[in-house]
């Protein structure tokens, strides 16, 4: 699934990651198959096709994900806040956000606030 063809919301995510990636101090680590190429060549950003979350997460400050069973437990193992952007409305991705956020763990954005102001503040949040 091309996950970023598919959600209107994607290119004001990537919009909110870039200023936050050319302010220095900020890497990003790029997970999967889906990442545009366009960021996988950004500077200071890492593109992986795939990588244990269990390895990657404990090395990270902050993640952005979908809210899957697998990667929101992986970030709460490794005390990982993030910031959960559910985009499965028929799956399971929102009551995770919702699990990680009454554990103060998350930033939950739902798609009413899926603009690139309220990613920014969702990624300085956490």
């Amino acid at each position: 699934m091309d996950v970023y063809a598919k959600a209107p919301w994607a290119g004001a995510l990537l919009e909110a990651l870039s200023p936050q990636r050319r302010g220095g101090g900020v890497r990003l680590l790029a997970i999967g198959a889906a990442v545009p190429r366009a960021v996988r060549g950004w500077a200071d950003t890492l593109w992986v096709a795939s990588v244990p979350h269990a390895y990657a997460f404990p090395r990270c400050s902050a993640a952005v994900h979908h809210g899957g069973a697998g990667t929101s437990a992986a970030a709460a193992a490794a005390g990982l806040p993030a910031v959960v952007v559910p985009f499965l409305a028929w799956s399971d991705q929102s009551s995770f956000a919702a699990w990680l956020v009454s554990r103060s763990a998350a930033v939950h954005l739902p798609p009413s606030s899926r603009s690139a102001a309220h990613f920014a503040g969702a990624v300085a949040a956490v």
